[in-house]
């Protein structure tokens, strides 16, 4: 039963990043390729080249899709102003890294031993950009193992705000 919560979480959080990059591109939901987010995932350089942030609702949702399809969400529950973010099993803020296609999905919330933080260091109201940075740990629902995801950049990243 547990299981099946964990997993049910993690793909809520990933289905917005599906749906979303199969959608055409309006001026109320910007995708930036000029500006973007990077990471190291277990030491390797990531580099989101889809990525979308977006406040519904006091909803903060940051979504980046790298060249080869993997992906790093960040949701954060009550969050769209600057300041320092716990993302774990008992905070208001998860985070989600997909492996390429199908491949296993990895959470912050799928054990008491992972997770990490995101730091919104700048949001800039009149170019609607958000930057900041971000570190944790995700723990892979069917293979139980960790991946460490460090050295996150977001870097003056369109937003949009409803």
């Amino acid at each position: 039963m547990k299981k099946t919560k964990l997993s049910l979480f993690a793909l809520l959080l990933v289905l917005p990043i599906i749906f979303n990059s199969c959608k055409k591109n309006n001026d109320d939901d910007p995708v930036s390729s000029n500006t973007k987010i990077t990471a190291s995932i277990d030491g390797i350089e990531w580099n989101g080249i889809n990525t979308q942030i977006k406040e519904i609702n006091n909803v903060l949702t940051i979504s980046s899709v790298s060249e080869s399809g993997s992906s790093i969400i960040i949701t954060i529950y009550n969050g769209f102003e600057e300041g320092t973010y716990i993302l774990n099993k008992t905070s208001f803020g998860a985070a989600v890294y997909q492996e390429v296609g199908a491949g296993e999905g990895f959470t912050t919330n799928g054990s008491s031993t992972v997770g990490g933080q995101v730091v919104i260091s700048e949001i800039n109201t009149t170019n609607k950009t958000l930057s900041g940075t971000f570190s944790f740990d995700v723990f892979g629902l069917s293979s139980h193992q960790v991946k460490s995801i460090t050295n996150g950049v977001i870097d003056k990243v369109e937003y949009t705000a409803k």
